[in-house]
């Protein structure tokens, strides 16, 4: 399964970090091998597969000699967006590598024979492993007769005058600080001196505002990691992991307004787009035990700490308008900058497994996140009121994940699915996000191939702006991945 982009609601041109970017870089996907994905991410109590690992450390002291492994996948990410009754579609075709590592196994031998009590091996791993993907593309377009952007421009601008609001000429040369300076430029918004209050230009009669937005995403976080783990009698399996993440976040936003032609305001149509890259590097821990009850049940439990990203923003946004006159005023803002950390919240997974022998398995895991405990910091302080939102707005949840596989000769059958629950306290239906999962793998005495087809689908919405006094219209989404992914091992 592939977590493919985080919508929330658009703050239209600063950085504004908030708990949308806290909850982008909280999902994660459970395995990224073909064998874990296509058993639904199930493996926590399982081992001899590198995408265990990611879930429980322990898991790979089950391996008994050494191991190369590589994964190359392609994805299909489909979203659906409704707007105002309208209807529109986006598709994108993505490959990815998806993970690779190495595991390294030490037997320990006793008058030349293998050990079979006490510590029977140790293996250690190297790993990288592709833990979410941003890329995504969400666009749509609806006619709104209730409101336009041009009212959450009138709304920036409470605090200024007419006299005060003008652009300087270092905004002019340089590039604007303040989006509500570029809209009085642009003639978006007007001044009323009776009041002190701005409000949008646009004709109260006519305000059949056509609005289009798009918001393209690309990035992903990598995990590397250096896992330990030690097996004890072949019953009693311990590891922990040293995790580093690496990720990049592109984002692109174009938000356009076309105004109805029968206004006899002085613009035609306008084109806001704001660019955000983020880019930044987390680490974590996560420790985990294996017990085989007997030669057919096990159970696994598994801790892996908060994570702290450390990340820099660079985001920019322009505005560009044509008047009635066909005239085209084009403004920048200047380059934008910003260092802030984001702690994730961590997670603890109960693993159990039956084994039919050597024919097969069922296995199971429930995982547990409480997302109102992310958090977001800088050397500022200045998210006391974001994580207060955080903490009213997110809940606990519990995940679950279940697999099976036959066994047929050297070949495995294998189906799964999974359901993450959402993590909001209210409008529980919104993030929900399940997976089916199938695959079938060939296992040979040195080598091995997977294939798995996982298929994952989410809604969530997306509010272009945001409005005091007034409701504005929102795009309910649905986003579809259809995912293949081939697995190749060699043992050593």
């Amino acid at each position: 399964m592939s977590l493919v982009g985080i919508l929330g609601v658009v703050y239209p041109y600063v950085s504004a970090q908030s708990d949308v970017d806290a909850l982008r870089y909280s999902f994660t996907q459970s395995g990224y091998t073909a064998k874990s994905l296509s058993l639904g991410g199930a493996v926590g109590a399982l081992g001899a597969d590198i995408g265990a690992a990611i879930i429980n450390p322990a898991s790979l002291a089950q391996y008994k000699k050494g191991e190369f492994s590589i994964s190359f996948g392609l994805n299909n990410i489909r979203n659906t967006s409704v707007y105002l009754s309208k209807e529109k579609r986006e598709n994108l075709f993505l490959p990815t590598v998806p993970s690779f590592g190495f595991v390294f196994t030490k037997r320990y031998y006793e008058n030349g024979e293998a050990v079979k009590k006490g510590w029977v091996n140790s293996n250690i791993g190297f790993s990288m492993g592709r833990i979410n993907q941003f890329s995504r593309i969400t666009s749509f377009t609806g006619v709104n007769s209730q409101n336009s952007m041009t009212d959450y421009f009138s709304e920036l601008a409470k605090g200024f005058t007419d006299k005060t609001i003008g652009g300087t000429d270092d905004d002019f040369n340089n590039g604007f600080e303040l989006l509500e300076k570029m809209a009085w430029e642009s003639y978006l918004i007007n001044y009323d001196p009776t009041n002190g209050n701005f409000y949008a230009n646009v004709n109260p009669a006519n305000r059949n505002i056509i609005q289009k937005n798009t918001i393209t995403s690309r990035g992903a976080t990598n995990q590397f990691s250096i896992t330990v783990a030690a097996n004890y009698s072949n019953k009693l399996y311990i590891g922990g992991a040293l995790n580093i993440d690496r990720t990049r976040y592109i984002e692109t936003n174009k938000y356009t307004e076309i105004n109805d032609a029968n206004s006899a305001t002085e613009w035609q149509n306008f084109i806001l787009e704001n660019k955000l890259t983020t880019i930044g590097t987390g680490i974590s821990g996560n420790i985990g035990m294996l017990y085989h009850i007997n030669e057919f049940f096990r159970f696994g439990l598994a801790y892996n700490t908060p994570k702290n990203y450390n990340l820099d923003d660079n985001y920019s946004f322009s505005l560009v308008t044509t008047s009635d006159s066909g005239y085209v005023s084009d403004l920048s803002s200047k380059k934008g900058y910003y260092t802030y950390s984001i702690m994730t919240p961590s997670k603890s997974t109960f693993s159990l497994a039956y084994l039919f022998g050597k024919k097969g398995f069922i296995s199971g895991d429930l995982e547990t996140v409480d997302y109102s405990s992310m958090r977001i910091r800088s050397d500022e302080d200045a998210f006391e009121a974001s994580n207060e939102l955080i903490q009213n707005k997110y809940r606990r949840v519990y995940n679950m994940r279940v697999g099976a596989e036959i066994v047929q000769d050297v070949f495995r059958f294998r189906a799964g699915y999974s359901k993450y629950d959402s993590p909001m306290k209210n409008n529980k239906s919104n993030l929900i996000t399940q997976s089916i999962s199938g695959g079938i793998g060939i296992k040979e005495k040195y080598w091995g191939l997977d294939i798995g087809l996982i298929h994952t689908q989410r809604k969530d919405n997306f509010q272009p702006y945001v409005l005091n006094q007034k409701q504005v219209p929102v795009s309910e989404n649905t986003l579809r991945n259809n995912q293949i992914i081939l697995s190749f091992t060699y043992s050593f």
